[in-house]
């Protein structure tokens, strides 16, 4: 019980310190500046784990926001390109493609979805992740009129 309790104020700690130090970087950035530190910002934050598990918990953790959304958003995809067992499809729009366009497009993540093929020998953990990041890509937000036709494909 006592290694567990030491546990969970660890990992509390832990979480409480990414955050800080992911809404310190939302504040450091001019309103100008944003976007394009997002995008340099996903593949330092894709280091901060080697493991997928944990990686997606971090996107989860990113404040609320307009900012911390768009950089949820950004790095869920960041994973997405990462993890996909398929990663090398030619179908994919590369994270240096997705950066540099905003806002980010559902028919960018149908590839990622059509490509992911379950079997009896599949690791339903990295399935499950890779389904968790593909709804933190989507967001939680009402899509424009000229995505619906995506997200429902989707």
């Amino acid at each position: 019980a006592r290694a567990n309790l030491i546990y969970s104020i660890f990992s509390l700690s832990l979480q409480c310190n990414i955050q800080l130090f992911v809404g310190a970087c939302l504040d450091w950035f001019s309103e100008e500046d944003w976007v394009a530190k997002a995008g340099e910002l996903c593949p330092l934050f894709s280091r901060l784990s080697s493991h997928y598990r944990n990686l997606l918990h971090i996107a989860e953790m990113l404040p609320l926001g307009t900012r911390g959304v768009y950089l949820q958003k950004l790095f869920s995809y960041k994973l997405l390109c990462q993890f996909h067992p398929c990663r090398k499809c030619s179908k994919f729009v590369s994270f240096e493609e997705v950066k540099s366009s905003s806002p980010l497009k559902i028919s960018c993540l149908i590839p990622f979805l059509e490509e992911l093929v379950v079997h009896k020998n599949s690791d339903y953990v990295l399935i499950h992740t890779l389904l968790n990041l593909l709804d933190l890509c989507v967001g939680k937000a009402v899509p424009r009129m000229d995505q619906m036709d995506d997200l429902n494909r989707l």
